[in-house]
This record gives structure tokens, sequence and C-alpha cells, in this order.
């Protein structure tokens, strides 16, 4: 035990895995290839923790992980499933023993529970919500994050040997296996503090409403710009979506005409989404767009202009005119259903 414990404090950086069934989040490997990025640099090992109140494969994890940069996997046993103030509590207790220097956590709903009670448990503060991570001149950890409305950037430093407690934003990190080979090792099972009294029970999981979901979290995303043409045309969008399921979303220039609301808007100054599916619209491709959607999976741009610049980014393009484009797919679309009702 002594070995393992002196093996666990050569971890100086720390990663809390957030699962979802059998799997792990996506922002779970964002954020774990950046900070194995950052371990490279300074000569640190990454420790992944994990909660294994789900059914969770842990020699799986072992060898997936490995390739993203964990050197080791501490399961973590709570007695409820993602219980965050037991997983918290619990990998408080450890940070005290063992001193690393930093517990990296995704902003997600979960993630920022259980980044709460860390925090609190150390009697440190929580450096939430950051959008980049890096070294300064010293090798100290640095985090930013946007304030006043994202119109501001605050960069801290670490500072004194105290553990920073850190959450991250998803979607603004690419998924990199830069450790090919690289098995993780499992280190024995860590309970869960006793006697913790949870206020709050999970009792399900809800998936949320295309219509209503923030276009961070969606898996699919419509979005138009300036060559839907009109508030009527636009409408194309919104049907477009509700067929495939998605969540809708636009350029500035949509925005500032009233097509989509500012929480819907993507790029430099809207938000960044990274969704698996992205059909943009009749939208050039500027950079101040195209900033916010650099994570997406499989881009499909329709554009009349074949040298629109949305089209180098592109993994299909369609050289059309968008609004005849929707309305073409959303009436096959619903002869195909009508179709299957029928048969």
């Amino acid at each position: 035990m002594e070995r393992v414990r002196k093996e666990m404090e050569q971890q100086r950086l720390w990663v809390v895995a957030e699962s979802q069934g059998e799997e792990l989040k996506e922002s779970t490997y964002e954020l774990l290839t950046e900070v194995a990025r950052l371990a490279a640099q300074r000569g640190n090992k990454v420790m992944v923790l994990l909660d294994t109140a789900g059914d969770i494969a842990l020699e799986k994890m072992a060898e997936e992980l490995g390739v993203y940069g964990a050197e080791a996997i501490l399961p973590l046993a709570s007695a409820g499933q993602n219980s965050s103030r037991q997983v918290g509590e619990a990998i408080a207790a450890l940070a005290k023993e063992l001193h690393p220097d930093a517990v990296f956590i995704a902003e997600t709903i979960w993630g920022h529970e259980v980044a709460s009670w860390t925090a609190a448990g150390l009697g440190t503060a929580l450096l939430a919500d950051c959008v980049e991570l890096g070294l300064g001149v010293n090798q100290e950890l640095t985090m930013s994050r946007h304030v006043y409305g994202d119109t501001v950037a605050i960069k801290f430093a670490a500072a004194g040997e105290q553990t920073l407690v850190v959450t991250v934003q998803s979607g603004l990190f690419n998924v990199k296996k830069s450790f090919p080979g690289q098995k993780a090792r499992l280190l024995e099972r860590h309970p869960a503090r006793a006697g913790v009294c949870e206020s709050v029970k999970v009792l399900e999981f809800i998936k949320a409403d295309p219509k209503t979901v923030d276009i961070i979290d969606a898996e699919r995303l419509v979005v138009g710009g300036k060559g839907m043409g009109t508030a009527e045309n636009y409408a194309l969008i919104r049907e477009t979506a509700e067929v495939l399921s998605a969540a809708v979303g636009g350029t500035r220039v949509a925005r500032d005409n009233g097509w989509v609301s500012l929480v819907r808007q993507i790029g430099q100054t809207g938000k960044t989404v990274a969704p698996e599916l992205l059909i943009s619209c009749g939208v050039s491709g500027a950079i101040q767009h195209t900033m916010g959607l650099k994570e997406t999976k499989c881009l499909v741009a329709i554009n009349t202009d074949k040298h629109a610049p949305i089209h180098k980014l592109a993994d299909l393009s369609i050289v059309e005119d968008a609004p005849k484009v929707l309305a073409e797919f959303i009436a096959k679309m619903k002869t195909t259903a009508e179709r299957r009702q029928s048969v």
C-alpha cells in the first residue's frame, strides 16, 4: 500500500472523469488531452479519477485512457450513481494527503458540483469555467476565464503549494491520442467517505428537448446565415431541425436580423459548439463565425458560392441555394415518414 501511495504522489495533475452509462463523456477526453499536453511539458504524470458507481469496465478504461495521456486510473467507489458530494469529498480527502498541483474537471452540471465539494473540502477557491490552460515562465500552471459577458479575459497563475481546483469549458480542445501504445495503470479502488448524507438524490437523466437545449450541448445543429435571405426562409432552418431532432443556431447576421436569439449565435461573439453533425445553410464562413464550430465532427455546407470559405472546412459541400435544398430535403423526409407509417 505504501508503494502505491508513493506512486500516487507522483501524479501531480488529476483529471476527474465523468461517465454516462458505460461510456465516458466526450468532455473527459477533451480535458485529458489538454492536461496531458501540459503534463508532458512539465515532466509530470496525469492520474484520472473515475467514479465507478455506474457500469464501467475498468480494464477497458485503462487501455482507452492511456493513449490520451493518463498514466494511472484511480477508481472511486460512491454509494449512489455519480454522487457528486461523495466523489468531491473523497477527492478532497485524498488531495489533502497527496497534495497534487491541480484537480481538473469538465464544466458540466455534475462536474461543477464535484468541483464545488472538492474545493470546499480543501478550503480553497474554485476557478470555474476556464477557457484556456497553459504554463507560465517558471512552468507554473495558468488558467484563463472570461468575465463581463465574455468581453474580458482574466488569466490566473498558480502560486504557493495549495492544490488548485479548476473546471474547464467543453468543446474547446481537440481530442488526440498523443500517447499510442500507453496503457494506464489501474490502482486499487479508493472508497468514498463514510457518513455522508445526501440531501439530493438523482432519480434519472431526461434527454434535453432539441428545441430548448443549449447549443453547446447539442449533438446536431442546423445553422443559418445571411444566405437564407428572409425570416420566412429561416423558418426552413427550424423545420429542418425538427425533422432531424436537431437544435437551431445562427450567425451574427442571423442574430442581428432577429432570426435567432443571442444564446443561439455561434462564433467569436457567440458560443463555441462541438456537435456530431452541423448543417451550415447560407453561411459564408467568416473566421468570426467558424472559430465557434472548429470542433464539429461532421460539417455539411450549403452555399451558392463555390468559393465561400465554409466549403473548405466542410466534410460535404452542396453548391446550391440553401432554402431550395432545405425545402426539398424536408419534403423528401416527410414523404419517407408517410411511407413508413403506411407499411
